[in-house]
């Protein structure tokens, strides 16, 4: 027998799409929420469960209008009974979702993916996990608040008994079995058999992410407990999360996993079990076979969709309290460690990573007022678990840390433990922070040293090889980064070559400087090194970001530091100067433009060109545009300058113009009086701007643009020298 007996059918409304589209837009529009879905791709027209992990109780409503938005199909889903209270109640049944307790409820499901009817959607996980756990050594992912309580492997079933009832019927169907028949199409609602779906059942794991998680008063919260009073410890928690995820900035990232075909997971044993079935309990009521392939299942998929969360700051941060094994943890090692967890991480395709983690993330090392990372630790202070002593230290305080609370409190009181179980999961993630945070601090600055140079290189190496062009592309000596390292620590410079060029264009000077005793970083600035049109694909933040790295690297690697530049890189000195002032002694710079009207050579094609980009409703359709130039050292610099990267540099002496009155420390602008390039007016627009007190506007008797490297070179060099040796007389003396 297929079953007991037939057992009757509900009614749900058929919402077209048009309907899910414009709930979709409704709460895009409402709600302050950024929406973005991932590996959309993988979206079939395959009958499909969803199966998603549960944090919230608005994923109820939120999660099938963005499937749908996607699919195109509108789905139905499971929520748990206490939700069906009045006009909530009457919502949710208006959007197809229906109580976990409805007793047709697998009918229903089973019915509709054999016809293809409507896609659902179930929570593997029953009720929300707040507090999880890994039990049974990894074998089988168990996130639960009980670790008594059992994950539900219904989803599973529901999809096995969806393939093993639609080959039998596609069999009673060819062999003419009536009675097989009309059971079936009773107890599945199906009314017109030729609706069977030819295409196969899939599960596609979808991974929800949320940044930030953040407990507090919200106006949701205030609205509630002025019309209710005070309300019951369970409501006022999740109203405290689920309130900030819905009224600020929240970035919620659905992700849609690879689609795990059920016919292909039942072909080893189906055949067998269709000879053994008399032995075991009918398909109904689960039989033996079905548990053990439910459970194997339920482990392929919940494994998906924990290991595809999209890591963040916050949950780096969590797990680096919870893996450290000391108390005192100093802010700096912490920084560096999460920096070059995030880099290691960067490097695995497996690992999805948050934009905290992706841009500017050299900011996580330099910049003490960065703002998601100062926002978590901020939290985990508000919490009793860190603890900062004013000196650069933090004292982490492991029994508010590990302490176990409530399931209906976990969120309030110990969220950073629910950030840090979030990726438990993620073996990279664990094993690379453990490995980083736990290292002496001097060798993790070494490590954080070697680790910049390797990338910057590595990066190099990588654009060379996409771009290089035959009887274009220069030596791959003359894009490499150069890194001089001194005995003596003292004194550190980071050094940056002009667009076009490379940084082989400043070696001479480094040398020179090298030689005087200095360490010296120069740094590659994106799309240069390799041939012209590579610059029409970075922006102004990739060279900026570039030279964030070589300080990051000096300021770890010296007790003091100076930035430097030649032309364009001197923008970007003068920018980071305005900063990140620690450890920074002094800044110069050489023939660099602030405005496009300082820039004389193709001065009227540049101008035109910067006139059509303001003409142009199209900015693509410029993106290709060039002028020819003519350079001073066509062994190095490019010979066609990129209207894309025009319009860069000017994007980039605006910011730099903007930043210049924030500078402090000692400057030295040099410039060439007869530069054929960049107006000598440039560097007196630069000199009036800048705050400091101690600034020198030295002006030499020289011709050419390029004089960090061609003739009187060295009249620069000994200007530069004896800028920075009275930056740091008690170091290294003048010769």
């Amino acid at each position: 027998m297929l079953c007991d007996k037939p057992y009757g059918t509900i009614t749900l409304p058929n919402l077209s799409i048009k309907t899910a589209t414009l709930s979709v837009a409704l709460l895009e529009r409402v709600l302050k929420c950024n929406f973005n879905a991932e590996g959309i791709e993988n979206l079939s027209d395959n009958p499909t469960v969803f199966v998603i992990n549960h944090f919230t109780r608005t994923e109820t409503v939120i999660v099938p209008c963005q499937i749908s938005k996607y699919t195109k199909k509108y789905v139905h889903s499971l929520a748990d009974e206490s939700l069906f209270l009045g006009k909530f109640g009457e919502f949710l049944s208006s959007l197809g979702v229906i109580s976990t307790s409805e007793p047709q409820r697998d009918n229903l499901i089973i019915g509709d993916l054999i016809c293809g009817r409507q896609n659902w959607v179930i929570y593997p996980e029953g009720r929300m996990v707040k507090n999880k756990s890994i039990i049974n050594k990894n074998r089988l992912l168990k996130f639960h608040a009980d670790p008594l309580d059992k994950l539900h492997t219904g989803g599973a079933i529901l999809a096995l008994k969806t393939e093993i009832y639609k080959q039998q019927l596609q069999h009673a169907l060819a062999s003419n079995d009536i009675k097989t028949i009309t059971d079936l199409k009773e107890r599945f609602n199906i009314t017109d058999i030729e609706r069977i779906s030819d295409l196969h059942t899939e599960i596609v794991p979808i991974t929800i992410s949320y940044y930030p998680l953040r407990p507090g008063p919200n106006l949701i919260k205030k609205i509630a407990e002025k019309f209710f009073g005070k309300l019951p410890d369970r409501l006022t928690e999740e109203l405290e999360i689920e309130g900030n995820i819905l009224l600020r900035n929240t970035d919620i990232n659905i992700y849609f996993g690879n689609p795990i075909s059920v016919k292909d997971y039942l072909n080893n044993y189906f055949l067998l079990t269709t000879y053994l079935l008399p032995f075991f309990r009918s398909v109904d009521k689960t039989n033996q076979f079905l548990k053990y392939q439910g459970k194997k299942f339920t482990r392929l998929f919940m494994g998906k969709i924990y290991r595809n969360i999209k890591i963040n700051i916050d949950h780096l941060f969590c797990t680096a309290l919870h893996s450290y094994k000391g108390k005192i943890i100093n802010e700096n090692h912490l920084r560096t460690a999460l920096f070059l967890s995030t880099e290691s991480l960067s490097r695995r395709q497996e690992c999805r990573l948050h934009w905290t983690l992706t841009h500017d993330r050299i900011s996580i090392v330099l910049d003490d007022l960065y703002s998601p990372l100062n926002e978590i630790k901020e939290l985990a202070v508000h919490l009793g678990i860190l603890q900062d002593d004013q000196n650069g230290n933090l004292i982490i305080h492991k029994e508010n840390l590990n302490e176990t609370h409530k399931f209906h409190s976990i969120r309030q009181k110990n969220m950073v433990k629910v950030i840090a179980n979030e990726v438990k999961p993620v073996k990279p993630v664990i094993k690379s922070v453990c490995k980083y945070i736990n290292f002496n601090s001097h060798y993790l600055d070494r490590l954080l040293v070697k680790k910049i140079y390797e990338l910057d290189c590595h990066r190099y190496q990588e654009d060379y090889e996409k771009y290089y062009k035959a009887g274009i592309s220069k030596s791959i000596e003359v894009g490499n980064p150069i890194f001089l390292n001194s005995d003596n620590r003292s004194t550190g410079i980071v050094l940056a070559h002009g667009l076009l060029s490379a940084p082989m264009e400043v070696r001479l000077l480094a040398e020179f400087l090298h030689d005087k005793g200095y360490t010296v970083y120069c740094i590659r600035l994106p799309g240069h090194g390799t041939e012209p049109n590579n610059l029409c694909h970075v922006k102004w933040n990739d060279w900026y970001e570039a030279y964030l790295r070589g300080v990051a690297l000096i300021r770890t690697h010296c007790d003091s530091i100076v930035y430097g530049g030649f032309s364009t890189g001197g923008l970007l000195a003068l920018l980071a100067a305005s900063h990140y002032p620690l450890k920074l002694k002094g800044i110069f710079t050489v023939n660099s433009p602030i405005d496009l009207a300082s820039i004389k050579a193709e001065k009227s094609v540049a101008a035109n060109m910067m006139d059509d980009i303001k003409n142009k409703s199209n900015k693509q359709q410029d993106v290709y545009s060039y002028i020819d130039t003519k350079p001073e050292n066509p062994d190095i610099n490019y010979n066609r300058l990129y209207l894309k990267a025009l319009r860069e540099l000017r994007l980039l002496m605006k910011k730099s113009w903007s930043r210049l009155r924030y500078i402090t420390v000692p400057s030295l602008i040099v410039h060439a009086e007869n530069d054929p390039v960049v107006d000598y007016a440039s560097s007196q627009k630069i000199m009036s701007r800048l705050k400091c007190e101690d600034k020198i506007l030295k002006f030499l008797d020289l011709d050419h643009h390029v004089i960090v490297r061609n003739e009187g070179c060295e009249q620069v060099f000994e200007v530069v020298n004896q800028f920075i040796s009275k930056l740091i007389p008690e170091s290294i003396p003048v010769d």
